[in-house]
């Protein structure tokens, strides 16, 4: 394995297959009837493998493997595995088969450079995805042996993880306990959204950005609450705010990690039927407004002061909270990020959110 690691730029192939030797002779002699390894090129230099485990006439992935010379679009090999072990896991025939929990191991092999990580999607539909060793250049093992050591006690864990997953699959097959997704558009979604036991009538609120997703849905309570998937978040601020009447309510705390870098923040939902618009949807013309909301709802150019003087007023509020000591800031307080309750054509409250 090590000598094809010196022609990664132009074996991936080879190194693939080299791979792929490794495992084998890991797990030759486990479950050699119900043990399936699959190699699939992909692109013009990806090499995927996979270990399979056979239950009642399934096909079932326990190890990932994906081969290749640099990390890809995403920039991230373990984001790539884990969205390859998801689509597994949304496919039709598989969850309507199989209970939530599904454990696997995915190893990236990006350049020299090899990684592990442990998956399984939990009871929430929510994805767990942690290292278990570190990158490591396969060109330094002579440098590294215990670093290496940590890799080899890895592989050679593997066929009692393929028999564990295999023993829980029989399990499983007779359990009735099972994932039912939200229908054919499920996979448009987040995971965190796939139960309908969990979420109803998801529906994306603005635009996907790369660092963020913002959906409205309804939970177990019939409660509507707004879900956001970012990489960063102000948690504490929001609290602070929230507390002083300031932003909407938080529901979810920081703990709500759903995969690698993306949490999962929960909050209460400012419908415009119940009068909240955006500052900067107030600020159009008023005929523009008329257009998209009730005459109740909508300020004209002589109300526009009176907005802007209770904007002011919301920001030194704001910034008159202390988190951990320190007054508390927005660092993007602009007309998008404040909400504002409009009843009668009267200003009554106004909320910052956004505090990612």
């Amino acid at each position: 394995m090590c000598h094809e690691m010196q022609f990664f730029a132009i074996k991936e192939i080879n190194r693939g297959l080299a791979f792929g030797k490794l495992v084998s002779g890991y797990l030759k002699g486990h479950l050699s009837d119900k043990l399936t390894l699959t190699h699939q090129i992909r692109g013009k230099s990806i090499i995927d493998i996979r270990v399979q485990v056979e239950v009642a006439e399934h096909l079932i992935t326990v190890v990932y493997m994906e081969i290749k010379r640099e990390a890809g679009h995403s920039g991230d090999a373990q984001q790539e595995g884990m969205a390859y072990f998801l689509r597994d896991c949304a496919t039709d025939e598989f969850a309507s088969s199989w209970p939530t929990l599904r454990p696997a191991l995915l190893i990236t092999v990006v350049g020299p450079s090899v990684r592990t990580f442990g998956m399984c999607v939990d009871a929430n539909a929510t994805i767990v995805c942690e290292p278990l060793t570190s990158a490591m250049d396969m060109l330094l093992i002579p440098h590294l042996p215990d670093s290496f050591a940590a890799l080899a006690s890895l592989f050679e864990a593997m066929p009692q993880l393929v028999q564990d997953s295999h023993s829980h699959y029989q399990h499983a097959a007779t359990s009735t306990k099972k994932l039912n997704f939200l229908g054919p558009d499920h996979e448009q979604l987040p995971y965190a959204l796939w139960d309908p036991e969990i979420w109803s009538n998801p529906r994306q609120l603005g635009p996907a950005q790369m660092h963020k997703l913002v959906y409205v849905a309804t939970d177990q309570h019939n409660q509507q609450q707004v879900i956001k998937f970012t990489q960063r978040y102000g948690w504490d601020v929001h609290r602070a705010w929230a507390a002083a009447g300031l932003a909407p309510k938080l529901l979810s705390s920081p703990a709500q990690v759903v995969a690698g870098t993306w949490q999962q923040v929960q909050m209460e939902y400012l419908p415009s039927s119940a009068g909240w618009l955006t500052m900067r949807f107030l600020m159009q013309p008023l005929q523009v407004q008329l257009n998209h909301a009730p005459e109740s709802c909508v300020l004209g150019p002589a109300q526009m002061p009176g907005l802007f003087k209770k904007a002011e007023e919301l920001l030194h509020s704001a910034h008159s909270v202390h988190v951990s000591g320190t007054p508390a800031a927005h660092g993007d307080a602009r007309p998008d990020n404040i909400m504002v309750l409009v009843e009668q054509d009267n200003v009554k409250q106004l909320k910052l959110i956004d505090m990612d």
